[in-house]
């Protein structure tokens, strides 16, 4: 018959308990040292072939907050699907901080009709500081990676299709 250890059990116990409240101080500190600058990011998409029977998608985001509407293609009517505060995090931070001088503000394939395929504007505000990006059936590799982080904060059903960005 194996006998009980209680020396062991006690161990195990203060062990997983220091392990446990040590994880929740990191996280808390992790989330007060998350420093993030004011901003708004606006992203508008639009497929031609479908625009009139689904309007555009519209993606408002702030440092605390995201909002994703549905604009009409008749009588620009905007209905509010989704709006949600949003925790401190690294994407956050991410988006606070980055330059977005360093891309063009218009990205074409000039082999297709503009008014065909995907069609995205992106619009970057932070302090006096405005950039303005229009898409149109173009990929580019680092507005991809920018989107991808993006999608991270968006809900399953709402992502951006990264296919044409």
């Amino acid at each position: 018959m194996l006998k009980f250890n209680w020396v062991y059990l006690l161990l195990t116990v203060f062990v997983w308990t220091a392990a446990t409240s040590w994880t929740q101080q990191s996280d808390n500190q992790t989330q007060e040292k998350i420093e993030i600058d004011p901003f708004k990011l606006t992203i508008v998409t639009r497929n031609y072939s479908m625009h009139l029977f689904e309007g555009d998608s519209k993606y408002i985001l702030t440092e605390n907050k995201l909002q994703i509407i549905n604009v009409s293609s008749i009588g620009e009517v905007e209905t509010l699907l989704i709006s949600q505060p949003l925790k401190p995090s690294t994407t956050l931070q991410i988006f606070s901080k980055m330059n977005l001088d360093i891309f063009d503000d218009f990205y074409d394939n000039s082999h297709l009709v503009t008014t065909s395929g995907q069609a995205i504007v992106i619009e970057y505000e932070k302090k006096d500081h405005k950039k303005k990006i229009f898409i149109h059936c173009y990929y580019s590799k680092h507005l991809a990676i920018m989107a991808h982080l993006f999608n991270e904060l968006i809900p399953a059903q709402y992502k951006i299709d990264l296919c044409h960005i």
